[in-house]
């Protein structure tokens, strides 16, 4: 939490009520500032403040909704806590309930309490670090998931894209699948000052006759009127860059005729004889050890070593987990632009989860969680393979059983928490833990009173 972080908690008149609050807070090492009207909390927010709202209702002559609203015309991404009895929660209207980061009523403990405004506090330390990295991003004309992100790996990949990005040296990006290496590709042609098109090919798309086509052009194309010339995609980017995506599936006999290119510096295919001189930048990319594919004949060497003047490697997501929250928010801001949809905070037993998962797919995985998210479905959802159930791991299956026996008794006893934990026989910091570990609110178990 940065230390300039405050929570302003906002209780009712009760000067007794406020002390007591105070004081839990100071004990657990959360600088708090106590106010007793609406007008009085509104005058310490301002826009990027780096605290949140602790309101507990019913609170005399203040109108909720209202203040919820008045913080949020100023920064719409203040969290806001919502203390108040379980009568008053069953009435708070749903509209209201999207705008609030979480709703604890008691007999929720201290514990709670504070465990849910660090969490909160997290969240709003969170955005805004986001939003000092997209301020950081603005150079970027189009933002790729690899820039984004606060870890030591991706600080070092943005540094090296700007210094390289003006250089006319050919580069070799290696990243495992879905590292979104054509975002990368194309934010350093757009860098570079280039006055050609980015034109991208993925050499894993075309058997070699077509591949070799599609880079190189053919003089023997048919159109609609007979014979004529089909320009290439080499030829496309001339002043510009190219990026060969998949470089590891292009066919030898097609490795050979592009490494002449690079040589000789001409298309190879121009009507005149001159072999014009070609202002060509190629990015190529790859998932695979290209040095060991040419040690073993499956890629030309020398043209390894020609791609290979600047090399850039895109770490994978489990290895920059820092990253994950960062990305997982851009990712559900821009499905919710894509969808016309809100955005609901990510609460901190998602985020846990989040960070759990190791991510195979990357940040295209990652993306279509987020996308998950914005709809109201589960991030994290294991869709099964041809009918059948994925299987689980046995802590899996342990953590799966936890679940079930802890949302039992919770249904049992109607979200009461003591009673709950009493039945468990487990303490209640642990049960606190395993709440946020699965992402169970007791207040979801409670019948609303008559």
């Amino acid at each position: 939490m940065p230390s300039n972080a405050q929570c302003i908690l906002f209780v009712d008149h009760n000067e007794n009520v406020r002390d007591t609050a105070q004081q839990a807070f100071a004990r657990a090492a959360i600088k708090t500032k106590t106010c007793t009207t609406a007008p009085a909390v509104l005058a310490h927010i301002k826009d990027d403040w780096p605290g949140i709202v602790i309101v507990a209702l019913p609170a005399p002559g203040m109108d909720a909704v209202g203040f919820v609203s008045a913080i949020q015309k100023i920064d719409r991404e203040i969290p806001v806590v919502l203390v108040t009895s379980q009568e008053h929660a069953a009435n708070v209207s749903r509209g209201m309930r999207d705008s609030i980061y979480e709703v604890i009523t008691p007999p929720d403990d201290d514990d709670h309490l504070i465990a849910t405004t660090r969490h909160a506090i997290d969240h709003r330390r969170l955005i805004l670090e986001n939003r000092a990295l997209r301020t950081e991003l603005t150079r970027y004309t189009k933002t790729a998931s690899g820039f984004i992100g606060h870890s030591p790996a991706v600080k070092k990949l943005r540094t090296f894209v700007h210094n390289i990005a003006n250089s006319p040296a050919h580069v070799l990006i290696t990243a495992e699948p879905g590292s979104d290496k054509a975002s990368i590709a194309r934010n350093l042609h757009e860098l570079s000052g280039r006055t050609g098109s980015f034109v991208a090919v993925n050499c894993a798309e075309f058997p070699e006759r077509f591949l070799e086509t599609e880079l190189f052009g053919d003089t023997t194309a048919n159109d609609a009127g007979g014979k004529g010339l089909r320009t290439g995609k080499i030829e496309q980017a001339r002043g510009g860059t190219l990026f060969l995506n998949d470089i590891d599936c292009m066919p030898l006999a097609v490795q050979v005729r592009l490494l002449g290119i690079l040589q000789h510096r001409g298309t190879g295919h121009l009507p005149s004889n001159t072999g014009a001189l070609m202002d060509l930048r190629i990015v190529a990319a790859t998932t695979i050890d290209l040095r060991a594919a040419s040690a073993r004949g499956a890629f030309r060497e020398d043209l390894y070593y020609r791609l290979n003047a600047a090399q850039l490697h895109i770490p994978p997501l489990r290895d920059r987990k820092d990253d994950i929250a960062v990305l997982f928010d851009h990712f559900c801001r821009e499905a919710a632009n894509r969808l016309d949809r809100g955005v609901t905070p990510v609460k901190s037993a998602d985020l846990k989860r989040l960070h759990a998962h190791d991510w195979p797919g990357n940040v295209k995985e990652l993306r279509a969680a987020a996308e998950r998210y914005v709809l109201g479905l589960d991030p994290l959802i294991n869709l099964p393979d041809e009918g059948r159930p994925p299987a689980l791991s046995l802590p899996r299956q342990v953590e799966a059983f936890e679940k079930g026996l802890i949302t039992d008794a919770l249904r049992e006893h109607e979200g009461n928490v003591t009673a709950t934990v009493k039945a468990l026989g487990v303490p209640r910091k642990t049960f606190y833990d395993k709440l946020a570990k699965y992402g169970i609110t007791p207040a979801s178990f409670r019948r609303p009173r008559k």
